[in-house]
């Protein structure tokens, strides 16, 4: 799993025929750096065995960016539920406590 190369702000596509989930990664390395890299692997391992597209953002975690959080969350909220809505029909309706119940095996929780 360490093999994964990690990038933020950039389409991980398992099925070009579905939308993107957007998982805002602010303070996922605060304090640790190495946990956040593991945690987005397994992200993208799950993902890859579910045949999800997630996109790691980095948009709300600069300090320049706080002023505009508000509307940078409403954006990826707005998104996130039409992704949702489109997992649910399309992948499974149960998919997203399938997919975190995966993370947190792989994370050992």
């Amino acid at each position: 799993m360490k093999d994964i190369q990690i990038v933020t702000d950039e389409p991980y596509i398992q099925n070009a025929e579905q939308p993107n989930w957007i998982i805002p990664i602010s303070g996922w390395g605060n304090p640790d750096m190495d946990d956040a890299n593991k945690r987005m692997r397994v992200y993208l391992t799950v993902a890859k065995e579910m045949g999800i597209n997630i996109i790691f953002s980095s948009r709300l975690g600069t300090f320049t960016s706080y002023k505009r959080a508000p509307s940078v969350s409403a954006d990826i909220q707005e998104i996130n539920t039409n992704t949702f809505l489109e997992y649910e029909k399309n992948i499974h309706p149960n998919w997203y406590r399938n997919f975190v119940d995966k993370v947190q095996e792989m994370l050992g929780n």
